[in-house]
């Protein structure tokens, strides 16, 4: 692997850190990133060179494939991305009621009506797109057993029917199937199992999905990289105060604008790149998933905060949302795949924010624990010098968070 500048730097910095330390700079977003993006909309909905300048300072390391394709298609004068037909549709949710929603309409003008029409986009707004969600949504006896869940109206949560920009009807899969458990927006679905969906989907028309099979419930692969690399489903809560995203991250959320941008350009991909989302749609998503908050479940001063403040929070700062920066994933005894993947892969681990962790099913980038026992056990560096009272007093201070 070629390392960048920026890379020696971190590495540099992490011999002098412990086991679980990382580069913690401070983060180049400003500390209230909604009311930043409602003075700002107009720069990312006009101003290309704005967005391009945007998109250069989040992909740190532009030598990636994932990083590539965006910097040479996206927000460039004459070609590209951005000359793609936009997407202008209606969706209708399905299932037992099913429902239409519609996206047309005036650009908001106030911050309470950005985060309106975001909060809609994160339910109802297909970012992918994927043939095996028609078979699903014509077996609703199947949901469960998927970890698909149904609304209080008896649709799909997450899953809606749409027309695309070449007049086909299409299936889609909105930030909500996800990233909406039990219909709290940000909370990982550690229950559904995309993977098994798409492989049993695959036997009913002859095809052979089975690398799904390997995926498990609460994790996905997105990448469309035709490597077979799942990752655990994070929550969404207390992105406000994170540097990066993705487990490797590859993107960092230099200012709120990369966030609009990823969601900009997922959408293109998961749309095969025959078509672009509305800007005004995007940059109303980024604003309600900076503003997604997860409400603490006891007094923070909870037992056990002391052995935290000890042990975790050198890497897992208090002050960004119990998050850190990167980590080189040699300092880890934790699967590598995150990053090692050939489109994202970093050589760090993003530390990841455990905003609640005690609401997790699945952690680590691959899953490999279902609670903070096997977590504290099962490999990371500091739980594993823990004694057992510690550990034990640990863990109720993690499950306030």
């Amino acid at each position: 692997m070629l390392y960048t500048s920026h890379m020696i730097r971190l590495l540099a910095i992490s011999l002098f850190l412990s086991a679980c330390g990382a580069a913690t700079e401070e983060p180049k977003s400003p500390q209230e990133p909604v009311e930043w993006m409602a003075q700002h909309a107009d720069s990312y909905l006009e101003d290309q060179s704005f967005r391009r300048a945007a998109l250069e300072d989040s992909l740190w390391m532009p030598e990636l494939p994932y990083a590539r394709k965006r910097l040479e298609a996206y927000a460039l004068p004459n070609m590209g991305w951005d000359f793609l037909p936009e997407m202008s549709f209606e969706v209708e949710r399905v299932g037992e009621n099913p429902r239409t929603i519609s996206f047309e309409e005036a650009k908001p003008t106030t911050q309470d009506e950005w985060l309106e029409l975001g909060e809609r986009v994160f339910w109802d707004m297909p970012m992918r797109r994927d043939t095996y969600l028609e078979w699903l949504a014509e077996r609703p006896e199947t949901w469960e057993s998927y970890g698909i869940e149904a609304d209080a109206e008896g649709n799909m949560r997450g899953v809606v029917r749409f027309v695309d920009v070449t007049g086909n009807e299409r299936m889609g899969i909105t930030c909500g199937a996800c990233h909406g458990a039990n219909g709290t927006a940000g909370q990982a679905n550690h229950k559904i199992d995309l993977g098994k969906a798409r492989h049993d989907f695959g036997q009913w028309v002859g095809r052979d999905f089975s690398e799904g099979l390997g995926w498990g419930p609460g994790a996905v692969d997105v990448t469309d990289d035709f490597v077979d690399d799942p990752l655990t489903i994070p929550h969404l809560w207390g992105l406000d105060k994170q540097t990066h995203i993705n487990k490797s991250g590859a993107i960092e959320l230099s200012s709120p604008t990369a966030l609009a941008i990823r969601f900009e350009t997922q959408y293109i991909e998961g749309h095969a790149m025959m078509a672009r989302p509305s800007r005004t749609l995007t940059w109303a998503l980024a604003m309600y998933v900076y503003s997604l908050e997860h409400e603490p479940k006891a007094d923070s001063e909870a037992q056990g905060k002391a052995v935290f403040m000890a042990n975790c929070a050198s890497c897992h700062v208090p002050d960004r949302g119990y998050s850190g920066g990167l980590i080189d994933a040699q300092g880890l005894n934790a699967n590598p795949m995150a990053t090692e993947s050939g489109s994202r892969g970093t050589g760090f681990f993003k530390i990841p924010s455990l905003i609640g962790v005690s609401d997790s099913e699945r952690l680590f980038s691959d899953g490999s624990a279902t609670n903070l026992d096997e977590a504290l056990l099962g490999g990371h560096p500091s739980g594993q010098v823990l004694k057992e009272r510690e550990r034990e007093e640990l863990i109720k201070f993690l499950n306030t968070l």
